[in-house]
């Protein structure tokens, strides 16, 4: 990965482990540690695999 398509993961992973974190604790009134870091890394790498796959027009 180059350096662009890493920041673009940290900062999809952060969004994403905030969102679930918020959610988890507002509706759930607990918060599932494993979920909670396992999911984001999932959501970022296909959001990222996805955008890279999308060709521009020129």
């Amino acid at each position: 990965m180059n350096k662009e398509k890493l920041i673009r993961f940290i900062i999809m992973y952060i969004i994403v482990l905030a969102i679930l974190l918020a959610v988890q604790y507002f509706f759930l009134d607990q918060v599932n540690v494993l979920n909670s870091l396992f999911m984001p890394a999932v959501v970022a790498f296909l959001s990222l695999a996805v955008r890279s796959n999308v060709k521009k027009d020129a």
